[in-house]
């Protein structure tokens, strides 16, 4: 294994090892896949600002690598009205 292989590994272990410990963040539900030379984030999260804070957090660590954000936003909406328990 080269060196820049080893770098690439060692980036792919700490953006995973991140989005789970980050305060901030502590997102288990997104999967990091190492496509070529970029890094793949794939999952689900409530919001669109939940998704950006997500990138952020892994181009921070990236470094010159490419990251493709396919996080899909899932819309929560309220419930039309209250549910009647029996």
């Amino acid at each position: 294994m080269t060196r820049q292989e080893q770098s690439f590994d060692y980036v792919h272990a700490e953006i995973k090892r991140a989005l789970a410990e980050d305060a901030a963040i502590a997102e288990l539900g997104i999967e990091v896949v190492a496509r070529g030379r970029q890094f793949v984030l794939r999952g689900h999260v409530e919001s669109p600002n939940r998704r950006e804070a997500v990138q952020r957090l892994v181009c921070e660590r990236v470094g010159h690598y490419r990251v493709v954000n396919e996080i899909v936003v899932l819309g929560v909406d309220p419930p039309e009205r209250a549910e009647k328990l029996t």
